[in-house]
Order: C-alpha cells, then sequence, then structure tokens
C-alpha cells in the first residue's frame, strides 16, 4: 500500500511540473527565446499576471527579472524576462 501512493504521489508531482521550452505560438505569431520584451508583449498582448523581482548576479550586482504569465488554450506559459529579453520559457497544462 505505502509503494502504490509513493507511486501515486510521484505521478501527481510529474504531472504538475512545469516544462522549458524555447517558444510557443500565440496567435499567428511565434514568442522565442531571445525576443525583446517589446516583441514578446506585440506579439502575445498583455499578459493574465505578471511579477518583478530582483537576481543577485553576484560582483554586489542585481538584476530585474520580470515573469509574464500567458494562457493559451489549456497551457500557461511563464515567460521570464532578463535585462529587456525573453531568456526562459516554461509551460505546464492546466
Amino acid at each position: 500500500m505505502k509503494k502504490l501512493l509513493a507511486g501515486l504521489l510521484l505521478v501527481t508531482s510529474f504531472s504538475v511540473m512545469a516544462a522549458e521550452t524555447r517558444s510557443f505560438r500565440v496567435g499567428g505569431d511565434i514568442v522565442q527565446v531571445g525576443d525583446s520584451v517589446g516583441s514578446l508583449v506585440i506579439k502575445a498582448g498583455k499578459p493574465i499576471h505578471q511579477q518583478s523581482y530582483t537576481v543577485d548576479t553576484g560582483n554586489n550586482t542585481t538584476i530585474s527579472v520580470t515573469d509574464y504569465i500567458y494562457e493559451v488554450g489549456n497551457e500557461i506559459y511563464t515567460v521570464t524576462v532578463r535585462e529587456g529579453r525573453v531568456s526562459k520559457i516554461t509551460w505546464e497544462r492546466r
């Protein structure tokens, strides 16, 4: 019984984990890592949520990072923008 429960928990945890991707399609456009934040907003529009924070890069310096959250169909995309460019895209199913 314990093994079955542990297995179910493991499967459940994998089903809610976000996967990283290099691009996603929204409408007729493709948003991809390396795009400018302006290009992101033109292609994908206004996000359903955004959150800004700072990241310590070492050597007593920090940079501003913003996560933009988009809902496309039944998928949620988190687009991370560092120094004005898309640096990471993750997605998960709703």
